[in-house]
């Protein structure tokens, strides 16, 4: 679910919940009973804060070119490139578009890994299939759907986080438990025109998250 607060009073943005800021500062408070479970039990909601609510909950590694994905040179590079070991994926499909963005998501990484392996961080050792020197290709990618019992190959990369932390476009979202932590962040950045745009707080159910995780797993 979805809140946002004008920053003006004027015609708010559709959808969501839409209040003004000392409404907005009261509901989103730590405090408030609405996100606590009658027996105490911890906060089961995380919260993220966009500064602009028209913005979607989309991370930075499937976001467009004119989003501020830098993902999209490596794309157009990786268009048409052989899947390996499967020749019947072809360039310009939807499959093979999906694996192309993996692989790109999965070189960055990894370029991150050998830097970061260098300078002495915690993370996944680099492997050397993932080159980023474009001036030769990759005229071949990884099929991604090969990968064994998981939903996704970067399922045990525990390294993400930090790669996020330093700006590598990830399929991660940064979310707190803390809803005016959310707050500041959908205020901390400046933006062309960022007066005339609603702020916006996404609260997610973590209750809600667990029931379809067992659904998939039963």
């Amino acid at each position: 679910t979805g809140s946002h607060a004008p920053r003006h009073p004027r015609q708010s943005l559709q959808g969501g919940l839409v209040m003004d800021a000392d409404a907005f500062m009261t509901l989103l408070r730590a405090s408030n009973s609405v996100w606590h479970e009658d027996d105490a039990d911890p906060p089961r909601w995380i919260f993220r804060g966009h500064r602009n609510a028209s913005w979607r909950l989309k991370p930075k590694a499937w976001r467009s070119a004119s989003e501020g994905n830098p993902l999209h040179p490596l794309l157009t590079k990786l268009a048409t490139a052989e899947v390996q070991d499967a020749e019947t994926v072809r360039p310009g499909t939807n499959l093979h578009r999906a694996l192309a963005w993996t692989h790109a998501e999965r070189i960055v990484l990894n370029e991150f890994r050998r830097i970061g392996w260098r300078m002495g961080f915690d993370v996944c050792e680099p492997v050397s299939e993932f080159a980023m020197d474009l001036a030769y290709g990759p005229s071949v990618i990884e099929d991604a759907r090969k990968e064994k019992d998981c939903y996704s190959p970067f399922i045990e990369a525990h390294d993400i986080g930090l790669a996020q932390h330093y700006g590598i476009p990830t399929r991660f979202l940064d979310w707190t438990f803390n809803p005016v932590f959310a707050i500041f962040f959908a205020l901390e950045d400046y933006a062309e025109n960022i007066e005339k745009t609603d702020l916006c707080v996404w609260a997610l159910d973590m209750n809600a998250i667990t029931m379809m995780y067992h659904w998939e797993c039963g």
